[in-house]
């Protein structure tokens, strides 16, 4: 899988695009923030997420103001444990709206944020 942690009161991002991420044993794309005022932003776009326990995982363990966030569009995100997992007060998923998530096995921790097009 892919991973970005941020420990420190900065911005770290990262972008994945045009790619398969396949039979990973745990997470598909993690997106993890332990820095008060931290962030990480992940953007996922025109990708297959297949085959994973949790295709999206977003933590956030900052006592106060971090983010961990990923923003998905165009993407399929199927066959795994669970769609999309969030966990702690700064984590946040965005879908674009525009994705194919069907076949994954349990229910999905969290709220997926639809944005409108623009």
């Amino acid at each position: 899988g892919v991973m970005v942690t941020n420990n420190a009161e900065a911005l770290t991002t990262l972008t994945i695009s045009d790619s398969v991420i396949s039979r990973v044993t745990n997470h598909a794309v993690t997106a993890t923030n332990q820095a008060n005022f931290g962030k990480v932003r992940i953007t996922v776009t025109r990708s297959t997420i297949e085959r994973a326990n949790k295709a999206l995982y977003s933590l956030d363990t900052a006592a106060s103001f971090g983010e961990a966030q990923i923003t998905v569009g165009s993407s399929t995100i199927t066959e795994n444990s669970q769609a999309w997992h969030q966990e702690g007060p700064g984590s946040v998923i965005l879908s674009l709206g525009n994705n194919q998530v069907s076949g994954n096995t349990g229910l999905p921790t969290g709220i997926l944020t639809a944005l409108p097009p623009q």
